[in-house]
């Protein structure tokens, strides 16, 4: 846990947070519900990423994704359709928004590595899979933690409305409202 003080601005953020507050759980495995990940060996397959919206601001590929990776929302979705895989042996991390199946690989919005075994952050005003330029998977909530009865680190949640700003860990903004009442992009609110 975090010895850092709370932000000044937590509790104006947290007030704004009532019925705008979308908390991003699971593994999918529960019907459809909750971000599903993807688990691959060290020496799955490489396939092409084609970037389609924010290929500035995406990692290269190839990345290890099986053309069967989970999607979010199912296959026939028309969300956010995030597809996240996690790689063993590597502690890489492949993350991509609106990723869509091609014959060969993948297309997708955008797209990012993270190694995650390492803090380096994304650079200043790019996005990821995220729209706040964050790894998805770290902040998830998975069903054996909170069997376990506590959850040990910072949860990822959405929200409907942010400020036109980000804080640090976060590195991209996703909206053109200067209102300092809402959230900005990566608040840690307590």
């Amino acid at each position: 846990m975090s010895k850092l003080p709370v932000d000044p601005h937590s509790a104006r953020w947290l007030s704004t947070l009532g019925g705008n507050l979308h908390p991003d759980f699971g593994s999918g495995k529960y019907g459809d519900y909750g971000i599903p990940y993807t688990v691959v060996p060290a020496d799955q397959a490489r396939v092409p990423i084609t970037f389609t919206a924010y290929g500035d601001e995406s990692d290269k590929g190839p990345y290890p994704v099986p053309l069967d990776a989970r999607v979010e929302g199912g296959s026939g979705s028309d969300g956010d359709r995030h597809v996240l895989v996690v790689q063993q042996g590597t502690c890489k991390l492949y993350e991509m928004f609106n990723a869509h199946r091609t014959s060969g690989g993948w297309s997708a919005d955008a797209g990012a590595v993270f190694d995650l075994g390492s803090d380096k952050q994304r650079p200043a005003g790019w996005t990821s899979a995220d729209a706040a330029g964050l790894p998805i998977v770290p902040g998830l909530a998975r069903a054996d933690e909170a069997s376990a009865g506590a959850i040990h680190h910072a949860l990822r949640f959405t929200v409907q409305r942010s400020q036109k700003a980000y804080v640090a860990p976060a590195r991209h903004l996703a909206s053109s409202d200067a209102n300092p009442a809402l959230p900005p992009m990566g608040c840690a609110c307590a």
